[in-house]
Formats: structure tokens, sequence, C-alpha cells
């Protein structure tokens, strides 16, 4: 079945229902009470009731960096904060945070170490091994990335502190991050907010 509606002095645009519907069942949808507003699209709760709103939607990006790295001398299983923090407040409910880190770290040799994030003092990777693992025969130098995807619980105005912190994991020797040389290298943080 179609339906078709004419233009005032040209043209038509036409709704065309499926051939058939899974189990041949009537489905009915009820139409919005009012327009939308701009770049909002029609969707639906799932029970045939359409609304307009967002498609999910980048809200806001947070950034810092900093050239300061920190010297892990210690195999305590505690990891260390190494000053790349970063605060977001969610505008929006349901929001999930995309977290994206790049860095550095030197590391001499026959020590391992871990590199990980954590949001409001909770390790949110790997309890022992964080999200990157480097276990160096000889001493070894080199860069970092990390992306996460974090569906936190709050409410909206709750402010979210997420740092980056380092943990010798083995060995004797020291463990150096988040940038391999402050002299010359910038470690970074971004949250995203993406809207639900």
């Amino acid at each position: 079945m179609t339906i078709k509606l004419n233009g005032s002095t040209a043209g038509s645009v036409a709704l065309d229902a499926p051939a058939s519907t899974t189990g041949n069942a009537d489905i009915a949808f009820k139409l919005p009470v009012a327009d939308g507003s701009a770049n909002q699209v029609i969707k639906t709760d799932g029970s045939g009731n359409l609304s307009f709103g967002g498609a999910g939607k980048l809200l806001q990006m947070q950034t810092m960096s900093q050239n300061a790295r920190i010297t892990v001398s210690s195999n305590t299983g505690t990891y260390y904060v190494t000053g790349l923090t970063l605060n977001i407040t969610p505008v929006a409910a349901s929001s999930k945070i995309l977290i994206l880190v790049q860095g550095g770290y030197y590391i001499i040799g026959g020590t391992s170490g871990a590199i990980s994030i954590f949001r409001g003092g909770t390790n949110i990777g790997h309890s022992t091994h964080g999200f990157v693992t480097i276990n160096a025969q000889d001493n070894h130098q080199d860069s970092f990335g990390l992306h996460h995807v974090d569906a936190p619980s709050y409410s909206v105005g709750d402010t979210l502190t997420y740092d980056v912190r380092l943990v010798r994991l083995a060995g004797s020797n020291n463990f150096y991050g988040p940038v391999a040389d402050g002299s010359y290298a910038t470690s970074r943080i971004t949250l995203i907010e993406v809207g639900a």
C-alpha cells in the first residue's frame, strides 16, 4: 500500500509499506506531536512511538599536554601518578568518554613496567598490566598510544577525572614516563564526550 501526497503545484511524495512484515503483523507508528529542531532525526522507542532527537554526536573535547616525566624505581605493585591528568564534566546523561593518550617511555634493560588509565583513582585497565605492558631485555625508548571508550556511571554535572599512571612490574632498574625525555618530548591526554 502507498500513501501519496501531491505537491501544491507539481510533484509528489510517496510512503510505501513493505510487501510484508515480520510474522505478517500489523505495525503502527505514532508520529511526533510537533516538528523537531534543526539537525534532529526521527527515531523510535522500539514500541512504535516516533520522536525527534539527536543522532549521537561529539558533545565536547578536553585536552592537556606536558613534558614532565616521573621515575618509577620500586616494585610495589602501586601505580604512580604521572601528572598527566584531565577533568571532564559531561553535559548529557549516558554519554561515553573516548580517552586518547599519547606519550613515550624509557625503560632500562631487565625491567618490565605497565601504563594504565585511571578514573577517579580506579584503574580502568587490567589491574596488574594496565593497557600497555613493556618488557625490556636491553635499554629501550619508544612512544605509545592508548585509546579506550569508557562508559562511566555519573550524574550530569559530575566532574570525572582521568589520569595516566605507571607501575614497575619486575626488575631492579628504573622505568620513566609518560615521556621518554622530559626535555624534548610531550605527552598528551584527550577526553571526548560522545552523546548517546
